[in-house]
Protein backbone atom coordinates (compact mmCIF):
# COMPACT_ATOMS: atom_id res chain seq x y z
CA UNK A 1 0.00 0.00 0.00
CA UNK A 2 2.87 2.40 -0.50
CA UNK A 3 2.79 4.94 -3.30
CA UNK A 4 4.19 8.42 -3.84
CA UNK A 5 1.30 10.10 -5.58
CA UNK A 6 0.87 13.58 -4.08
CA UNK A 7 -1.88 14.47 -1.68
CA UNK A 8 -4.37 15.48 -4.35
CA UNK A 9 -4.20 11.98 -5.83
CA UNK A 10 -5.98 11.05 -2.61
CA UNK A 11 -9.00 13.08 -3.58
CA UNK A 12 -9.09 12.06 -7.25
CA UNK A 13 -11.57 9.29 -6.48
CA UNK A 14 -13.85 11.88 -4.94
CA UNK A 15 -13.47 14.95 -7.14
CA UNK A 16 -12.95 13.56 -10.64
CA UNK A 17 -16.66 13.99 -11.13
CA UNK A 18 -16.83 17.56 -9.73
CA UNK A 19 -18.18 20.36 -11.85
CA UNK A 20 -15.79 21.72 -14.44
CA UNK A 21 -14.03 25.04 -14.04
CA UNK A 22 -12.75 26.68 -10.88
CA UNK A 23 -14.81 26.50 -7.73
CA UNK A 24 -16.23 29.79 -6.60
CA UNK A 25 -16.96 30.55 -2.97
CA UNK A 26 -19.40 33.23 -1.88
CA UNK A 27 -19.38 34.70 1.60
CA UNK A 28 -22.75 34.24 3.25
CA UNK A 29 -22.15 37.31 5.42
CA UNK A 30 -19.70 39.81 3.93
CA UNK A 31 -19.99 42.18 6.90
CA UNK A 32 -18.49 39.84 9.47
CA UNK A 33 -14.89 40.60 10.40
CA UNK A 34 -14.23 39.20 13.87
CA UNK A 35 -17.04 36.96 15.06
CA UNK A 36 -20.15 35.49 13.56
CA UNK A 37 -23.68 35.04 14.89
CA UNK A 38 -25.66 31.92 14.01
CA UNK A 39 -29.00 30.56 15.07
CA UNK A 40 -28.82 27.27 16.97
CA UNK A 41 -32.02 25.86 18.47
CA UNK A 42 -33.62 29.34 18.25
CA UNK A 43 -30.86 30.85 20.41
CA UNK A 44 -28.40 33.36 18.95
CA UNK A 45 -24.85 32.39 19.96
CA UNK A 46 -21.48 33.95 19.29
CA UNK A 47 -19.16 31.62 17.39
CA UNK A 48 -15.93 31.38 15.46
CA UNK A 49 -17.44 30.10 12.21
CA UNK A 50 -18.62 31.84 9.08
CA UNK A 51 -20.76 30.65 6.20
CA UNK A 52 -19.45 29.93 2.72
CA UNK A 53 -21.56 29.00 -0.28
CA UNK A 54 -19.94 26.71 -2.82
CA UNK A 55 -20.58 27.38 -6.51
CA UNK A 56 -23.04 24.49 -6.61
CA UNK A 57 -25.24 26.28 -4.06
CA UNK A 58 -24.33 24.24 -1.00
CA UNK A 59 -23.64 26.21 2.17
CA UNK A 60 -20.91 25.17 4.58
CA UNK A 61 -19.34 26.66 7.71
CA UNK A 62 -15.61 27.27 8.14
CA UNK A 63 -13.40 29.07 10.69
CA UNK A 64 -13.80 32.82 10.48
CA UNK A 65 -10.84 34.95 9.33
CA UNK A 66 -8.98 31.87 8.14
CA UNK A 67 -6.60 31.69 5.20
CA UNK A 68 -8.73 30.43 2.31
CA UNK A 69 -7.88 28.97 -1.07
CA UNK A 70 -9.30 26.66 -3.73
CA UNK A 71 -7.35 23.66 -5.03
CA UNK A 72 -8.72 20.94 -7.29
CA UNK A 73 -12.34 21.87 -6.60
CA UNK A 74 -11.69 21.75 -2.84
CA UNK A 75 -12.24 24.66 -0.44
CA UNK A 76 -9.36 24.83 2.04
CA UNK A 77 -9.37 27.02 5.14
CA UNK A 78 -6.54 27.27 7.70
CA UNK A 79 -6.93 28.81 11.13
CA UNK A 80 -5.33 28.28 14.57
CA UNK A 81 -3.69 24.96 13.73
CA UNK A 82 -6.79 23.63 11.95
CA UNK A 83 -6.99 22.95 8.22
CA UNK A 84 -10.41 22.04 6.88
CA UNK A 85 -10.86 20.64 3.37
CA UNK A 86 -14.37 20.61 1.89
CA UNK A 87 -15.30 19.00 -1.41
CA UNK A 88 -18.77 18.46 -2.87
CA UNK A 89 -19.06 16.12 -5.82
CA UNK A 90 -21.28 13.56 -7.48
CA UNK A 91 -22.08 10.32 -5.71
CA UNK A 92 -21.94 8.41 -9.01
CA UNK A 93 -18.59 7.24 -10.38
CA UNK A 94 -17.44 7.53 -14.00
CA UNK A 95 -18.61 3.96 -14.53
CA UNK A 96 -22.12 4.85 -13.35
CA UNK A 97 -21.76 3.04 -10.02
CA UNK A 98 -23.25 4.63 -6.90
CA UNK A 99 -21.10 3.60 -3.95
CA UNK A 100 -22.32 3.68 -0.37
CA UNK A 101 -20.80 6.44 1.75
CA UNK A 102 -18.96 3.73 3.69
CA UNK A 103 -17.36 2.31 0.55
CA UNK A 104 -16.50 5.73 -0.86
CA UNK A 105 -14.82 6.77 2.39
CA UNK A 106 -13.00 3.43 2.53
CA UNK A 107 -11.48 4.08 -0.90
CA UNK A 108 -10.46 7.64 0.00
CA UNK A 109 -8.88 6.64 3.31
CA UNK A 110 -7.06 3.73 1.68
CA UNK A 111 -5.40 6.17 -0.71
CA UNK A 112 -4.52 8.46 2.22
CA UNK A 113 -2.98 5.58 4.16
CA UNK A 114 -0.91 4.50 1.17
CA UNK A 115 0.64 7.94 0.89
CA UNK A 116 0.89 8.73 4.59
CA UNK A 117 2.58 5.41 5.37
CA UNK A 118 5.41 6.40 3.04
CA UNK A 119 5.69 10.08 4.02
CA UNK A 120 5.01 10.08 7.76
CA UNK A 121 5.72 8.10 10.91
CA UNK A 122 3.54 6.25 13.43
CA UNK A 123 0.60 6.36 11.01
CA UNK A 124 -2.55 5.01 12.66
CA UNK A 125 -6.02 5.20 11.09
CA UNK A 126 -9.07 3.81 12.86
CA UNK A 127 -11.95 1.75 11.57
CA UNK A 128 -14.59 3.47 9.47
CA UNK A 129 -17.73 4.23 11.44
CA UNK A 130 -21.11 3.93 9.74
CA UNK A 131 -22.89 6.86 11.39
CA UNK A 132 -26.06 6.38 9.34
CA UNK A 133 -27.13 5.24 5.91
CA UNK A 134 -25.97 8.61 4.58
CA UNK A 135 -22.81 9.38 6.57
CA UNK A 136 -19.57 7.83 7.78
CA UNK A 137 -16.35 8.94 9.46
CA UNK A 138 -12.94 7.80 10.59
CA UNK A 139 -9.93 9.39 12.25
CA UNK A 140 -6.18 8.97 12.50
CA UNK A 141 -2.88 10.32 13.74
CA UNK A 142 0.61 10.58 12.28
CA UNK A 143 3.95 12.25 12.94
CA UNK A 144 5.52 14.59 10.40
CA UNK A 145 9.26 15.19 10.26
CA UNK A 146 10.25 18.43 8.56
CA UNK A 147 12.39 21.01 10.37
CA UNK A 148 11.17 19.39 13.57
CA UNK A 149 8.83 16.61 14.62
CA UNK A 150 5.15 17.42 14.96
CA UNK A 151 2.03 15.35 15.40
CA UNK A 152 -1.22 15.70 13.48
CA UNK A 153 -4.71 14.39 14.11
CA UNK A 154 -7.07 13.95 11.19
CA UNK A 155 -10.76 13.22 10.71
CA UNK A 156 -12.53 12.24 7.49
CA UNK A 157 -16.30 12.71 7.29
CA UNK A 158 -18.54 12.00 4.31
CA UNK A 159 -22.23 12.76 4.00
CA UNK A 160 -24.64 12.08 1.15
CA UNK A 161 -26.50 15.35 0.75
CA UNK A 162 -28.82 14.16 -2.02
CA UNK A 163 -29.16 11.30 -4.51
CA UNK A 164 -26.39 12.65 -6.70
CA UNK A 165 -24.02 14.44 -4.33
CA UNK A 166 -21.63 13.69 -1.48
CA UNK A 167 -19.90 16.16 0.83
CA UNK A 168 -16.40 15.22 2.00
CA UNK A 169 -14.94 17.08 4.97
CA UNK A 170 -11.39 16.48 6.12
CA UNK A 171 -10.17 18.22 9.27
CA UNK A 172 -6.46 18.21 10.18
CA UNK A 173 -5.19 19.52 13.53
CA UNK A 174 -1.46 20.32 13.67
CA UNK A 175 -0.55 20.35 17.34
CA UNK A 176 2.47 22.61 16.97
CA UNK A 177 0.19 25.40 15.69
CA UNK A 178 -2.79 25.24 18.04
CA UNK A 179 -3.91 28.32 19.99
CA UNK A 180 -6.34 29.05 22.80
CA UNK A 181 -9.13 29.21 20.19
CA UNK A 182 -8.47 25.83 18.55
CA UNK A 183 -10.61 23.76 20.89
CA UNK A 184 -13.52 26.20 20.55
CA UNK A 185 -13.34 26.10 16.76
CA UNK A 186 -13.30 22.28 16.72
CA UNK A 187 -16.27 22.17 19.09
CA UNK A 188 -18.31 24.51 16.92
CA UNK A 189 -17.45 22.56 13.78
CA UNK A 190 -18.71 19.46 15.57
CA UNK A 191 -21.92 21.19 16.58
CA UNK A 192 -22.61 22.48 13.08
CA UNK A 193 -21.79 19.28 11.16
CA UNK A 194 -23.08 16.92 13.86
CA UNK A 195 -19.95 14.76 13.96
CA UNK A 196 -16.87 14.40 16.17
CA UNK A 197 -13.59 15.81 14.85
CA UNK A 198 -10.55 14.35 16.60
CA UNK A 199 -8.77 16.76 18.95
CA UNK A 200 -7.05 15.03 21.85
CA UNK A 201 -4.03 17.09 22.88
CA UNK A 202 -2.88 14.93 25.79
CA UNK A 203 -2.97 11.68 23.83
CA UNK A 204 -1.31 13.30 20.81
CA UNK A 205 1.51 14.82 22.85
CA UNK A 206 2.06 11.54 24.67
CA UNK A 207 2.37 9.70 21.36
CA UNK A 208 4.88 12.28 20.11
CA UNK A 209 6.96 11.99 23.28
CA UNK A 210 7.01 8.20 22.99
CA UNK A 211 8.17 8.47 19.40
CA UNK A 212 10.96 10.89 20.32
CA UNK A 213 12.09 8.43 23.00
CA UNK A 214 12.07 5.69 20.36
CA UNK A 215 14.25 7.81 18.06
CA UNK A 216 16.79 8.07 20.86
CA UNK A 217 17.17 4.29 21.11
CA UNK A 218 20.85 3.46 20.47
CA UNK A 219 21.74 2.25 16.97
CA UNK A 220 24.69 0.51 15.42
CA UNK A 221 26.24 0.55 11.96
CA UNK A 222 26.35 -2.49 9.71
CA UNK A 223 28.18 -2.68 6.41
CA UNK A 224 26.22 -3.31 3.25
CA UNK A 225 28.49 -3.38 0.22
CA UNK A 226 29.81 0.13 -0.35
CA UNK A 227 27.48 1.71 2.23
CA UNK A 228 26.63 1.41 5.90
CA UNK A 229 23.16 1.49 7.47
CA UNK A 230 21.99 2.16 11.01
CA UNK A 231 19.79 -0.40 12.77
CA UNK A 232 18.61 -0.58 16.40
CA UNK A 233 21.41 -1.78 18.64
CA UNK A 234 19.25 -4.63 19.97
CA UNK A 235 18.77 -6.15 16.50
CA UNK A 236 21.10 -9.11 15.97
CA UNK A 237 21.76 -11.62 13.19
CA UNK A 238 19.24 -14.45 13.19
CA UNK A 239 20.44 -16.39 10.15
CA UNK A 240 21.80 -16.11 6.61
CA UNK A 241 20.12 -17.25 3.42
CA UNK A 242 20.84 -17.86 -0.28
CA UNK A 243 24.47 -18.88 0.22
CA UNK A 244 25.00 -16.04 2.69
CA UNK A 245 24.12 -13.33 0.16
CA UNK A 246 21.34 -12.16 2.49
CA UNK A 247 21.56 -11.61 6.24
CA UNK A 248 18.45 -11.62 8.40
CA UNK A 249 18.39 -9.35 11.47
CA UNK A 250 15.69 -9.34 14.14
CA UNK A 251 15.16 -7.91 17.63
CA UNK A 252 17.52 -9.95 19.86
CA UNK A 253 18.11 -12.16 16.83
CA UNK A 254 14.75 -13.88 17.19
CA UNK A 255 12.55 -13.48 14.11
CA UNK A 256 10.04 -16.16 15.08
CA UNK A 257 9.25 -14.85 18.55
CA UNK A 258 9.56 -11.11 17.82
CA UNK A 259 7.44 -11.11 14.64
CA UNK A 260 9.64 -9.01 12.37
CA UNK A 261 12.90 -9.25 10.46
CA UNK A 262 15.20 -7.12 8.33
CA UNK A 263 16.68 -8.81 5.27
CA UNK A 264 19.72 -7.12 3.73
CA UNK A 265 22.12 -8.18 1.01
CA UNK A 266 24.28 -7.19 -1.95
CA UNK A 267 24.76 -9.17 -5.15
CA UNK A 268 26.00 -8.69 -8.69
CA UNK A 269 23.58 -7.02 -11.09
CA UNK A 270 23.57 -6.70 -14.87
CA UNK A 271 23.95 -2.97 -15.47
CA UNK A 272 22.23 -3.32 -18.85
CA UNK A 273 18.88 -4.26 -17.28
CA UNK A 274 16.34 -1.43 -17.49
CA UNK A 275 14.16 -0.22 -14.64
CA UNK A 276 11.08 -1.60 -16.40
CA UNK A 277 12.68 -5.05 -16.74
CA UNK A 278 13.59 -5.07 -13.06
CA UNK A 279 10.05 -4.22 -12.03
CA UNK A 280 8.62 -6.92 -14.29
CA UNK A 281 11.04 -9.53 -12.94
CA UNK A 282 10.29 -8.74 -9.30
CA UNK A 283 6.58 -8.63 -9.92
CA UNK A 284 6.66 -12.06 -11.54
CA UNK A 285 8.73 -13.64 -8.77
CA UNK A 286 6.71 -12.14 -5.93
CA UNK A 287 3.24 -12.73 -7.35
CA UNK A 288 4.02 -16.42 -7.78
CA UNK A 289 4.52 -16.64 -4.03
CA UNK A 290 0.95 -16.33 -2.71
CA UNK A 291 0.86 -12.55 -2.45
CA UNK A 292 -2.31 -10.70 -1.54
CA UNK A 293 -1.23 -7.49 -3.26
CA UNK A 294 1.89 -5.97 -4.77
CA UNK A 295 2.89 -2.37 -5.28
CA UNK A 296 5.94 -1.02 -7.08
CA UNK A 297 7.17 2.54 -7.21
CA UNK A 298 10.29 4.20 -8.53
CA UNK A 299 11.81 5.71 -5.38
CA UNK A 300 14.38 7.68 -7.36
CA UNK A 301 18.00 8.07 -6.25
CA UNK A 302 18.79 7.02 -2.69
CA UNK A 303 22.05 6.17 -0.95
CA UNK A 304 21.83 2.69 -2.57
CA UNK A 305 21.51 4.10 -6.10
CA UNK A 306 18.51 4.02 -8.42
CA UNK A 307 15.86 2.52 -6.17
CA UNK A 308 12.63 0.58 -6.49
CA UNK A 309 10.19 0.58 -3.59
CA UNK A 310 8.04 -2.55 -3.22
CA UNK A 311 5.36 -3.69 -0.83
CA UNK A 312 3.44 -6.93 -0.73
CA UNK A 313 1.67 -9.30 1.61
CA UNK A 314 1.97 -13.08 1.71
CA UNK A 315 -0.93 -15.02 3.20
CA UNK A 316 -0.62 -18.78 3.41
CA UNK A 317 -1.46 -21.46 5.94
CA UNK A 318 1.97 -20.89 7.49
CA UNK A 319 2.31 -17.11 7.47
CA UNK A 320 0.58 -13.74 7.23
CA UNK A 321 3.38 -11.27 6.74
CA UNK A 322 3.63 -7.82 5.20
CA UNK A 323 6.81 -6.90 3.35
CA UNK A 324 8.14 -3.47 2.52
CA UNK A 325 11.52 -2.94 0.99
CA UNK A 326 13.92 -1.09 -1.26
CA UNK A 327 15.99 -2.52 -4.08
CA UNK A 328 18.84 -0.24 -5.09
CA UNK A 329 21.15 -0.50 -8.12
CA UNK A 330 24.60 1.07 -8.01
CA UNK A 331 27.96 0.29 -9.61
CA UNK A 332 26.88 -3.09 -10.92
CA UNK A 333 25.43 -4.19 -7.58
CA UNK A 334 21.88 -4.83 -6.40
CA UNK A 335 21.21 -3.74 -2.81
CA UNK A 336 18.31 -5.24 -0.86
CA UNK A 337 16.85 -3.67 2.28
CA UNK A 338 13.60 -5.52 3.00
CA UNK A 339 11.45 -5.60 6.14
CA UNK A 340 9.07 -8.43 7.00
CA UNK A 341 6.48 -8.07 9.75
CA UNK A 342 3.57 -9.96 11.23
CA UNK A 343 0.38 -7.87 11.68
CA UNK A 344 1.09 -6.91 15.28
CA UNK A 345 4.57 -5.59 14.39
CA UNK A 346 3.93 -3.75 11.11
CA UNK A 347 3.90 -0.20 12.47
CA UNK A 348 7.10 -0.62 14.52
CA UNK A 349 9.01 -2.59 11.91
CA UNK A 350 8.18 -0.26 9.03
CA UNK A 351 9.21 2.74 11.12
CA UNK A 352 12.59 1.06 11.62
CA UNK A 353 12.81 0.71 7.85
CA UNK A 354 11.94 4.37 7.31
CA UNK A 355 14.60 5.34 9.83
CA UNK A 356 17.19 3.32 7.89
CA UNK A 357 16.20 4.93 4.59
CA UNK A 358 16.46 8.47 6.02
CA UNK A 359 20.24 8.16 5.54
CA UNK A 360 21.45 10.94 3.25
Amino acid sequence: MIMKKGIWRVFWIFILFSVSGCMKVRRVDESVTEKNIIETSDVAVECYLIGRELDNGYEVMVPINGVERIENETLIVQKDGITIYITKGQAISEEGVTYSVYERLRMIVKECYEEYEQKYYEVAIGDIEDLSVDSARTEGTYIVEEDELRICEETWYIKRVDEKSDLLIRVVVEHDKITNDTERIVKELEEYYGVDFRFESDAANEKLEEYIEWLNIPTKSIELGEVTIEIPESWEIDYKMNSSIYTVYAPMGKTASMGCALIVGVEEEDEQITHEQRVADYQKSIENNGTEYTIYENAGETFIGETILVKYQIITSRQNNEYCGYYGFMNGKKYTILMSAEPQCVEYAFDVLKRIMRKK
